[in-house]
């Protein structure tokens, strides 16, 4: 049968690497990379025969690789006067239908110029046939016998739902003016920033000090990052008084503002401004 159904039961063992690999890769990417797990394969050099690489999980054309416990990988010594270009890679092994992955370093050619990468398997393990795989993971370059600064060469993945986080969201509220008055918020989040159009009628009137501020709403999934945002608002008042008030935001609430002496607000009195600013996860 050329169907196989990954996720229903059929009787018999007809799931297999394959098949996982090809459902991860269709939704995660076809490539190699980094998942935001634990501590993202993080080198640490120990000395200069000794790195040693953290825990995380490896996504390799859809096929995952757990470290789960910080292993040591060793770098054969350098020459002196020369220079020379090692690889740590992540290297998928299949042998008699038995996969495994394990951590190499691969050795560079030692030169006097400028030293180049080892080459290393880029088959796709995808295609089926492919027997050896590396996820070049860091370059570790060695000038005679110092091992110098690894360089990152794999690309970190987030999660679904830090991608969802950078596409365009809805902000989420709750009423925090009085139960008669009408507030509305609307908006979106794009790239970490709001943009709102807040409308308040206040339903009874009163007597508005100076600098008295009447909170309006408050956002419930974003917030600032502490700093306070004030915005000019459009009202209905007297001539008097208008220009004066303000619609403003300060960590999760959204409040209103009057800025001139005091003055007496005349009941069903409409107060709206359009508010962009920066904003994190709650």
């Amino acid at each position: 049968m050329t169907i196989d159904f990954i996720t229903g039961k059929a009787g018999t063992d007809h799931i297999d690497g394959d098949d996982w690999r090809g459902m991860n890769a269709s939704m995660i990417g076809l490539d190699d990379y980094v998942m935001k797990l634990r501590n993202q394969l993080a080198i640490t050099v120990q000395d200069s025969n000794h790195v040693v690489i953290d825990t995380g999980m490896a996504m390799m054309n859809g096929g995952a690789a757990n470290v789960t416990a910080a292993e040591t990988v060793t770098v054969q010594s350098g020459t002196q006067g020369q220079k020379r270009n090692d690889l740590i890679v992540l290297r998928y092994t299949r042998t008699n239908s038995i996969e495994k992955a394990q951590l190499v370093c691969l050795k560079g050619t030692p030169t006097t110029g400028t030293p180049a990468d080892p080459s290393y398997n880029r088959q796709s393990i995808l295609l089926g046939s492919t027997t050896v795989h590396d996820m070049p993971l860091y370059r570790l370059p060695l000038n005679g016998i110092t091992l110098g600064t690894p360089v990152k060469l794999f690309r970190t993945l987030g999660s679904l739902s830090e991608v969802w986080d950078s596409l365009t969201q809805t902000v989420t509220w709750s009423k925090l003016a009085d139960g008669a008055d009408t507030v509305n918020v609307t908006g979106t989040v794009v790239n970490n920033t709001a943009l709102l159009r807040v409308y308040w009628m206040n339903n009874g009137g009163f007597n508005s000090p100076s600098w008295k501020r009447v909170s309006l709403a408050r956002m419930l999934n974003f917030k600032t990052n502490g700093e306070g945002y004030d915005f000019p608002c459009a009202e209905n008042t007297g001539s008097d008084t208008a220009g004066s008030g303000i619609i403003g935001v300060q960590n999760q609430e959204i409040y209103w503002q009057h800025t001139g002496g005091a003055y007496d607000i005349p009941k069903q009195q409409w107060h709206q401004a359009a508010l962009v600013f920066p904003v994190v996860r709650v």
